[in-house]
């Protein structure tokens, strides 16, 4: 059930699960119950912006998976502090976890979890201005979910690859990767991927000022947002919007005054001599 909430992005009764199957675990001295639990305490705490305790968590899950043998459950805690340090912008420790994890993942053969590890370096290695490096790990993650079939995976590394393109400048590449990733979003009802690869497109269009299409797609990820109770999806297209509206009346001020000037420029003065 904490999984299902956490996935669902409900984020307090993932919590209130995971808290559950904690206490029973510990109860009965079942310690891969209580390692697993801490893992779902980790990740819900680090979707509920609380880093500190999210490290906790893994750290904790980790120390009880080592003690039972587990290197699944030891490459999974890895992961989960390496998203940590990721989120806390110290990429060259959140590399360095993701490795670790990869390693586990590709010794013990779990292709979803060197996917993941992979998608994680892809990350890091972006946000540190790696881009080669990053489109590298990105398209080999996405190869991966592809044969494995997890399309939701594969949909959210393409939208990955456009925000590397965007940041490269490359607007045209950046929408195919966005739109690509927004249909698939789509056609399999995941709503908070929607509502973010709405928004993304929507910056880039706004990068390009093609301000109608901008304010389309931010009104159409609101509206999903609003509807699945999405909190970043509501405050960023709110934001969003605004920033739209700013820019297209600031660009609309200065084509007028350029008109302005324009006009002035050419008015016959007794120093020209006009048509």
């Amino acid at each position: 059930l904490g999984e299902m909430h956490k996935i669902q992005s409900r984020y307090e009764e993932a919590s209130k699960m995971f808290e559950q199957a904690l206490a029973i675990a510990e109860s009965t001295g079942d310690k891969v119950a209580m390692a697993r639990a801490k893992l779902g305490l980790g990740d819900t705490h680090r979707s509920r912006l609380a880093p500190a305790k999210a490290e906790e968590s893994y750290t904790q899950a980790m120390a009880i998976f080592t003690g039972t043998g587990s290197r699944w459950g030891i490459a999974s805690a890895l992961l989960g502090l390496g998203r940590v340090r990721r989120g806390q912008a110290d990429y060259p420790k959140a590399e360095e976890f993701y490795n670790e994890a990869l390693d586990t993942f590709t010794a013990i053969g779990d292709r979803m979890g060197r996917a993941s590890a992979l998608h994680g370096l892809g990350d890091a290695h972006r946000l540190s201005s790696r881009y080669a490096e990053a489109e590298e790990a990105y398209i080999q993650a996405m190869e991966i979910f592809t044969s494995l079939g997890n399309v939701s995976a594969e949909a959210t590394i393409m939208r990955e690859l456009g925000l590397l393109h965007r940041t490269r400048a490359e607007y045209p590449k950046a929408e195919e990767f966005f739109t690509r990733s927004l249909v698939i979003f789509t056609s399999v009802g995941n709503g908070s991927g929607q509502v973010t690869s709405s928004l993304y497109l929507a910056e880039t269009k706004l990068l390009q000022a093609q301000y109608e299409e901008a304010k389309s797609l931010v009104r159409d990820g609101a509206e999903i947002a609003e509807r699945i109770d999405f909190p970043w999806g509501k405050r960023r297209s709110s934001q969003l919007l605004r920033e739209i509206l700013e820019v297209e009346k600031a660009s609309l001020a200065s084509g007028l005054s350029n008109a302005n000037a324009v006009a002035v420029d050419t008015t016959p003065t007794a120093s020209s001599p006009g048509p």
